[in-house]
């Protein structure tokens, strides 16, 4: 499957060919976030496990993104801003 990204204004193609099995074993077997993330690392990805599903970074990512777009505090303690 290729996959174009377009992140900072740059664009490149991702190439990941991953069976439907390997998926199902990764969602079944990879488990904390850090085998997660390790798994994303050998593949050569930064926020995903395999091109669609997020990983530790990628969720933190979206949580960060999230959190400023409905300007609601990303963690426990923060203010909310005015």
């Amino acid at each position: 499957m290729g996959i174009l990204y377009r992140f900072n204004g740059n664009s490149c193609v991702h190439n990941l060919q991953i069976g439907t099995l390997s998926l199902l074993r990764d969602a079944l077997t990879l488990w904390p976030n850090a085998q997660v993330d390790a798994k994303s690392a050998e593949r050569g990805l930064h926020h995903t496990l395999d091109s669609l599903h997020l990983n530790g970074a990628g969720a933190d990512l979206f949580d960060r993104e999230l959190a400023a777009a409905i300007r609601l505090p990303s963690s426990i303690g923060d203010q909310v801003p005015s």
